[in-house]
C-alpha cells in the first residue's frame, strides 16, 4: 500500500478506488434520496471563513505551505509501507438521505449516526463514518479534478467525506479537530455508460438551484 502526502485537512487521495464509487452509487439505486430537513445549510466555504479551523491558524498556516490543497500526487513522493493493513470499507444503503445543491457543487448526505458504516484500517487509526460525498468537475472534458497525479488532470473527482467517530462525538466537532476527517478522492475518467452513476445523474435536474434538494 502506498502512503501519499497528507493534506492539512487530513484528506487521503488515491486513484484506485473505482470499486468504492460503485458501492456508493449502488446505495443510491436502492434508497430514494429524500431530505430529512430543509436544506438551508450555509456553504462549507462560508462556514470555514466564519470560524477558522484551529490548526489553520498560526505561522504555519500560510499560502505555499507543504500541506496545502490542491496537491499534485507524485510517485517519487510516495512511500511503500508493507505494514499497512487493508482499508476496510462498509456502507449502508439505508443511511443515504438526500442530495442538495450547495451553490458550489451537488452533495449527497448520509445519516452518520449508524455505527459501522464507513472506513477503517489502512493508514487510519480509528473508524471514520461516512457523512457526505460530492463531486468536482470542469466546464470541459479535459479538466475538472481538484487534484492531479503526475501533473495529469482528470475530468472530475469524487470526494467521500468521513469523520473520526472514535475521537469525536459528532461531525461538527470532528471538522474542527486534529485527525477529524478522512476523505477518499476518486478520479473519474470518461467511459462507457455507468448504470449506478446514471441513477444519481437523473436527480440533478431537480436541484438546479442553490440550496435546493431532492424530494
Amino acid at each position: 500500500m502506498l502512503r501519499t502526502p497528507m493534506l492539512g485537512r487530513n484528506h487521503a487521495k488515491t486513484s484506485g478506488f473505482s470499486i468504492l464509487a460503485k458501492q456508493v452509487w449502488g446505495a443510491l439505486r436502492s434508497h430514494r434520496l429524500r431530505p430529512e430537513r430543509l436544506c438551508s445549510q450555509v456553504p462549507c466555504a462560508q462556514r470555514r471563513n466564519n470560524a477558522l479551523h484551529p490548526l489553520w491558524k498560526g505561522p504555519a498556516s500560510k499560502p505555499g505551505g507543504s500541506r496545502q490543497s490542491p496537491i499534485n500526487i507524485r510517485w517519487r513522493d510516495s512511500v511503500y509501507d508493507p505494514g499497512l493493513p487493508p482499508l476496510r470499507v462498509s456502507y449502508d444503503a439505508a443511511a443515504c438521505r438526500y442530495a442538495w445543491n450547495t451553490g458550489y457543487l451537488f452533495q449527497v448526505e448520509f445519516d452518520d449516526a449508524i455505527e459501522g458504516a464507513g472506513i477503517s484500517g489502512g493508514p487510519l487509526e480509528n473508524h471514520y463514518r461516512l457523512k457526505q460525498f460530492h463531486f468536482h468537475w470542469g466546464a470541459v472534458n479535459e479538466w475538472g479534478s481538484e487534484h492531479t497525479v503526475e501533473d495529469r488532470v482528470y475530468p472530475a473527482e469524487l470526494h467521500l467525506v468521513h469523520w473520526n467517530a472514535v475521537k469525536y462525538p459528532n461531525y461538527k466537532e470532528a471538522v474542527m479537530g486534529e485527525n477529524g476527517l478522512a476523505v477518499i478522492g476518486v478520479f473519474l475518467k470518461l467511459g462507457s455508460h455507468h448504470e449506478a452513476l446514471q441513477t444519481l445523474v437523473d436527480v440533478l435536474p431537480e436541484i438546479k438551484h442553490k440550496v435546493s434538494c431532492t424530494y
